[in-house]
């Protein structure tokens, strides 16, 4: 029996110790397992810990970065001299300030500041990307052009947090319509004091006639419904920026109901200092050196082909350059030749159609003697007169209005008309030529021929360099005026 126990406790330790190496995996496996778990959590923990102290660091640096801008801002906002009353939301995403401009006399061109920077600031907040965090201004914005123009315009900025580079990107900003502000006034420029006088729009008439012909495919088909327009007046639709005004045109049968004109094309026919300075500049006007004396050339009455192609010959072997005003009637026999004018560098005006007294006409017999000259030189030279010299140099108001062009007088007459005497001629422009002057002369008569080489070396041999009307006044006249001379000019009364 003692056997039988002894084998039997045998056995048990037999079968225990064929057991014992499952047991023992088993265990190890959930130590392992209990290992894991506690490295997983304690990782868990860990990354939870990493990740909240990344986020505060980065809330730091925005908030850091925000409260930097947000003082360059406002020092920004010192510095512009414009009172406001300033507010601010705050949150971990977004900073908002409004900066709400005081208008205690009422002179800001705005009718409710706060509403349209609230409505600009709602606009900018919806272009901010998900999760990002920015910083959103709302002000007022004020910037010069000139010393007599100001640029208002009430915008919202925002400015969006740029974590990887621990900054702030530029700012993109939502603007409200400018206003433009001129000094003298305080309040919003009219067109009256952009373009001050009538013979200005007179003057952009001219210009805008101009572009029309240029920009048509058919100009032929295009030039009496060029001459025919209807004028603009202060009652057109006139939109203005600092860099350029857009006109919109009265109903025509050109086909064009807006135009819109860059200021160095018009500059003589407005305020200069309400626009910008950069959209003056204006490389094709020859420019005038002050150390130098000039003088204007002109020639009536042509083209003749018996006379004209000489004096041309003439200006060509003295490079000379001259202006001629020409009859309609004789242009149209007589187009090569004013197309060689042209060609050759010189000017070409208008000198009416039939060379009557234009102050005895009625309206509209002054009307056709300006438009069928007008038309008779475009289809000659693709150029419309800019400048008109009325016969006999006779022209009152109700004329200048008509024909709507600077009236170019002289202030020297080579009186080659009444002597045609070569020597008279040279003796006469030698007494009585100075600096600035217009000469007048007619380039039908043989004896003015004979006399113009003289005429220009002597001119030359005292200083005096050759130059267009144009050139001369700078391209500065103006219709209702008449001009004698480089600095003498006056409106016609």
């Amino acid at each position: 029996m003692a056997e039988n126990q002894v084998i039997t406790r045998s056995s048990r330790h037999q079968k225990q110790n064929k057991q014992s190496p499952g047991n023992r995996y088993g265990k190890h496996i959930f130590t392992l397992i209990s290992i894991l778990v506690v490295l997983m959590v304690a990782g868990g923990a860990y990354f939870f810990y990493e990740s909240k102290k990344q986020e505060a660091q980065a809330q730091d640096r925005f908030e850091h970065g925000a409260t930097t801008l947000l003082s360059e801002i406002q020092e920004e906002r010192n510095q512009s001299g414009i009172a406001s009353q300033k507010s601010e939301k705050n949150s971990d995403q977004l900073k908002e300030v409004l900066y709400v401009p005081e208008n205690p006399d009422g002179k800001l061109p705005f009718e409710d500041s706060k509403k349209t920077l609230e409505e600009l600031m709602a606009k900018a907040k919806k272009k901010i990307k998900d999760g990002s965090k920015s910083v959103v201004v709302g002000k007022l914005d004020v910037k010069s052009v000139s010393d007599q123009l100001d640029v208002y315009t009430l915008v919202a900025e925002n400015y969006q947090w740029n974590g990887k580079a621990g900054d702030f990107d530029g700012a993109k900003t939502v603007s409200g319509d400018a206003q433009y502000i001129f000094h003298k006034t305080g309040q919003p420029v009219s067109v009256n004091e952009l373009i001050p006088e009538d013979a200005d729009l007179l003057g952009i008439q001219q210009v805008i006639q101009q572009k029309i012909l240029d920009q048509a495919k058919d100009k032929s088909a295009m030039i009496d419904k060029v001459l025919n327009m209807p004028r603009i007046s202060r009652d057109s639709k006139i939109q203005y920026t600092p860099e350029k005004l857009t006109i919109t045109l009265p109903d025509n049968e050109t086909g064009v109901k807006e135009m819109t004109l860059e200021y160095k094309d018009i500059a003589p026919y407005i305020n200069t200092a309400l626009v910008d300075q950069a959209t003056l500049k204006d490389d094709s006007v020859p420019a005038l050196d002050p150390n130098k004396k000039y003088v204007a050339l002109t020639f009536d009455d042509g083209p003749n082909p018996a006379t004209t192609p000489k004096i041309l010959d003439i200006l060509k072997e003295k490079k000379a350059t001259a202006t001629f005003f020409l009859l309609g009637e004789n242009v149209a026999a007589n187009q090569d030749l004013v197309k060689r004018i042209v060609d050759e560098g010189n000017e070409v005006g208008s000198h009416s159609y039939s060379h009557p007294l234009l102050t005895t006409l009625s309206d509209e017999e002054v009307k056709a003697e300006v438009q069928k000259t007008d038309k008779a030189i475009f289809e000659a030279c693709g150029i419309l007169p800019q400048n008109l010299r009325a016969p006999y140099g006779a022209a009152d108001q109700r004329v200048a209005k008509i024909a709507g062009k600077p009236l170019i007088h002289w202030s020297v007459d080579s009186q080659d008309w009444e002597s045609k005497n070569a020597d008279a001629i040279n003796a006469r422009l030698k007494s009585t030529l100075y600096e600035g002057s217009i000469v007048l002369m007619h380039d039908i008569h043989e004896a003015t021929l004979q006399a113009l080489p003289q005429v220009i070396d002597t001119m030359r041999a005292e200083g005096y360099e050759f130059v267009s009307v144009d050139t001369m006044l700078q391209q500065s006249q103006k219709p209702l005026y008449t001009y004698f001379g480089a600095t003498d000019f006056r409106m016609i009364p």
